[in-house]
C-alpha cells in the first residue's frame, strides 16, 4: 500500500499531528500575531529614529536642517530641525509614504528625547496623525537654552520613538483607475506624482453608433428591395459584402481612436490638449504637475459620475481646484450644489470655498447665515489676515449691520468672469 492510500488509522507513530509538537519545536517566525503577547505586537509596531543635527545654535531664522531618510516598518521616514522662532527651534518629523489614489492616514504616538553625553532628556510625547496631505509633524518647540544645555561637540542628538497606530486609506475607491482593466481600457495615462491614472480621451460613441445603425439599415433595405424586387433607395448596384466590410472597418478604426465619452467632452483643458496642437496630443503619458493623486482620483470619480466628496474641506477644496483648473463646468455644478446644503462643512469653511473659488450664487447666502455678533465672531480666524481680502471686507459689511455703527454698504459680489484656457 503505498503512503497515500494509508488511512489515518494505519499512520505509525512517528507521524505526529499539530497537536503533538511541543512549544520547543515552533520557530518565533510561526508564532502567528494571536499567540503574541500585546509587548510583542507593540514592539513590531515601533521604531526609534535618531540624529546628530550639527551647530544648531548657528542656524539662521527660517533654516532647515535635514537629517537622513530612513526606513521603518517599510515606510521612509525623516527627521529636521528648523530655526522657527528668535529663542525656539522646532523638531519636525516626516513620513515619506508614496502617494497613491485612495490616500493613506497613519496615526502615532510619538516620544522625543534629546541625548547628551550622559543622560537622555525627556521631552514630551504626543498623539499625531500622519496624512497624504499633510506628512509633516511638528513634534516639539524646545527652548535654545535647553539645547544649549544638551550639546555635544556643539551638536544636539534627537532621538524620536515612534509607535504606529492603526494605518488606513483616506477613502474608498468608487472606481479604479489604477488596475489592469483601466489600462486594457484606456488610451492615454495621466502621472500625478508618480501616481499613473489609465483614462481615455474622448469620444464619438453617440456619432459612431449613430452612422453604424445608419449603414446597417441602408444594407437591410438594400437587401429587403432586392428580395421583392423595388427600388431601392441606395440604388441597384450596392456591393453589400463590400459595404459591410468598409462599416466594419470604420467602426473599429472609430473605436480604437475614441472610446469613452470623459475626459475632452467634460473638460475643455484635455478638449484643446488633445483636439489642437498641443505636443500632449501624441503622448501616451501626460504628467500633471503640482496635482495630488487623492484629489484626482476624486475628480476623475467626479465626471464619471459618482459623488466622492465625503465632507471634509480639504475634500471639497482640492476638487474645486481641479475643476477651475481643468475647466470643468458641469462637475462645478455638482461641486456648487453639494457646498450649498453641505452640513458637514463649518459656516466658515463655507465662506473661505465661496471665496476663494468665486462662487458668486453663494457668497451672500452664507453671509446671510451670520445673524448675531456671536456668529460673526466664530467665523473670524485668530489671524484676520488669513483671510481672503474680499471675505475679510465682506465680513466688516456684517459687523457694521450687526453692531449698527452706521448704515453697512451693500454688498454686492462681482459676478466672476467665464474662464479661458489661457487663464
Amino acid at each position: 500500500m503505498s503512503d497515500s492510500e494509508m488511512s489515518d488509522e494505519e499512520m505509525s507513530d512517528e507521524e505526529i499531528s499539530d497537536e503533538e509538537i511541543s512549544d520547543e519545536d515552533i520557530s518565533d517566525e510561526e508564532i502567528s500575531d494571536e499567540k503574541m503577547s500585546d509587548e510583542v505586537v507593540k514592539a513590531k509596531q515601533e521604531f526609534t529614529i535618531r540624529h546628530s543635527f550639527e551647530k544648531p545654535l548657528e542656524m539662521k531664522k527660517d533654516e532647515v536642517i535635514s537629517g537622513n531618510v530612513e526606513n521603518h516598518l517599510g515606510i521612509p521616514w525623516k527627521l529636521d530641525l528648523e530655526n522657527t522662532e528668535e529663542d525656539e527651534l522646532t523638531i519636525n518629523l516626516n513620513c515619506l509614504k508614496p502617494d497613491c489614489a485612495s490616500g493613506w492616514i497613519i496615526d502615532a504616538c510619538v516620544r522625543v528625547n534629546l541625548i547628551n553625553a550622559t543622560k537622555k532628556k525627556k521631552l514630551d510625547a504626543c498623539e499625531v496623525e500622519f496624512t497624504h496631505l499633510d506628512p509633516s509633524d511638528a513634534l516639539y518647540d524646545i527652548g535654545k537654552d535647553i539645547v544649549k544645555e544638551n550639546l555635544i561637540d556643539g551638536n544636539v542628538v534627537v532621538e524620536v520613538t515612534v509607535s504606529i497606530g492603526k494605518q488606513k486609506t483616506f477613502k474608498h475607491l468608487l472606481r479604479n483607475f489604477t488596475s489592469a482593466e483601466a489600462v486594457e481600457k484606456s488610451d492615454v495615462t495621466l502621472v500625478a506624482k508618480g501616481v499613473k491614472f489609465h483614462v481615455v480621451k474622448m469620444d464619438s460613441v453617440c456619432f459612431m453608433t449613430f452612422n453604424f445603425d445608419y449603414h446597417l439599415r441602408a444594407v437591410a433595405t438594400y437587401i429587403e428591395a432586392k428580395v421583392n424586387k423595388e427600388k431601392c433607395l441606395y440604388g441597384n448596384s450596392m456591393n453589400v459584402f463590400h459595404l459591410i466590410e468598409r462599416l466594419l472597418d470604420f467602426y473599429q478604426h472609430d473605436l480604437i481612436l475614441s472610446r469613452n465619452l470623459y475626459l475632452a467632452t467634460h473638460c475643455e483643458y484635455f478638449k484643446s490638449m488633445f483636439s489642437g496642437k498641443f505636443a500632449e496630443k501624441k503622448k501616451q503619458e501626460i504628467e500633471l504637475k503640482d496635482v495630488d493623486p487623492y484629489h484626482l482620483q476624486c475628480f476623475l470619480e467626479l465626471i464619471y459620475g459618482e459623488l466622492p466628496i465625503n465632507g471634509k474641506e480639504l475634500n471639497i477644496s482640492g476638487l474645486f481646484a481641479l475643476v477651475d483648473m481643468f475647466i470643468a463646468d458641469s462637475a462645478r455644478r455638482r461641486c456648487i450644489k453639494y457646498l450649498e446644503k453641505a452640513k458637514k462643512l463649518s459656516l466658515s469653511e463655507k465662506l473661505e470655498l465661496s471665496f476663494e473659488y468665486r462662487l458668486e450664487d453663494l457668497k451672500p447666502m452664507f453671509l446671510a447665515e451670520i445673524k448675531t455678533a456671536d456668529q460673526l465672531e466664530e467665523v473670524l480666524p485668530d489671524d484676520p489676515e488669513e483671510l481672503d481680502h474680499d471675505l475679510l471686507a465682506a465680513l466688516m459689511v456684517k459687523s457694521m449691520e450687526l453692531h449698527k455703527t452706521r448704515t453697512a454698504p451693500i454688498f454686492k459680489p462681482k459676478r466672476a468672469p467665464k474662464r479661458k484656457l489661457d487663464d
